[in-house]
């Protein structure tokens, strides 16, 4: 065979559904993987850091912490790459969201600031944890 040739015959013929066909169905609870005490809560993230670096962070601390993570969740930019790219993509550039987020609220809690800052290993801890929640929760 040399050539091909377009058979055109039915050109200008809609293809329609006969009806009844096409219908989708719900998914069904059961079918959701997603349970809320897979969520990590902030609660959990504070107190891992007061065991492993020895800090005394408080319930004001978790309240400045969900402030952080509640802007970072609604940072548009961030939420696109988080849905376009893989957790392993998004942790090489998190770390600029997080510290702007960070400096955005020296102000209003300096004291966290300073022992975040001040504990390289800890402010690379929390950066972690923190990215996991807000990558699950944005996924």
């Amino acid at each position: 065979m040399d050539s091909y040739k377009i058979d055109t015959s039915n050109e200008g013929e809609s293809i329609g559904l006969d009806d009844g066909e096409g219908e989708l169905f719900p998914a069904s609870a059961s079918d959701n993987a997603f349970s809320p005490e897979e969520k990590t809560k902030l609660s959990e993230i504070i107190k891992a850091l007061n065991e492993a670096f020895n800090t005394e962070f408080d319930d004001d601390d978790k309240v400045f912490l969900k402030r952080v993570k509640d802007n970072m969740m609604s940072n548009e930019e961030l939420a696109k790459k988080i849905h376009n790219n893989s957790k392993e993509n998004v942790a090489a550039i998190f770390d600029r969201y997080f510290d702007k987020e960070l400096n955005k609220h020296i102000q209003s809690n300096f004291d966290f600031f300073k022992k975040i800052n001040d504990n390289d290993l800890l402010k690379e801890d929390l950066k972690n944890k923190l990215l996991d929640v807000v990558y699950d929760e944005n996924k």
